[in-house]
């Protein structure tokens, strides 16, 4: 009983029942090309879907198909990034209550202060397992 392939359209005898391509290359190149089509629908629908948003470093309109896509390249995105850590911050020091200065996340202003907490800590600590002193127990 001889078969045609569904790829290359030619004759062949299938050496199984279930056999549908002539060769291997046919029935890889079959796939691919159901992939591809797949492929190609799901950048149709993900085209249909796109909205326009303006970038968050530069201001240019883009569009795009993710909600939570703000930038319109790479180069802004970097860019926005290293602005943002270098943007200095008014913040209150948690420790003396000061307003200091910073670039960073930090929340204590000194020296000082983080060796002040880094005690009151510790201390807190201590009772809350109640130890008098850090070498005995009570």
């Amino acid at each position: 009983m001889k078969s045609t392939c569904p790829f290359c359209k030619t004759e062949f005898q299938p050496a199984t029942k279930v056999q549908k391509f002539c060769c291997i290359p046919c029935r890889i190149n079959a796939k691919h090309r159901k992939l591809r089509s797949a492929a190609a629908l799901a950048a149709e629908i993900r085209k249909e879907n796109r909205s326009a948003m303006v970038c968050k470093k530069c201001g240019v309109s883009f569009l795009t198909d993710r909600a939570n896509k703000v930038f319109c390249s790479l180069t802004c995105q970097i860019a926005f990034h290293v602005y943002q850590r270098k943007k200095m911050k008014e913040v209150k020091c948690r420790v003396c209550g000061n307003m200091f200065q910073t670039n960073r996340n930090g929340t204590i202003c000194s020296d000082l202060c983080r060796r002040e907490l880094s005690v009151a800590l510790r201390l807190k600590s201590s009772i809350a397992l109640g130890l008098e002193e850090w070498g005995g127990e009570s």
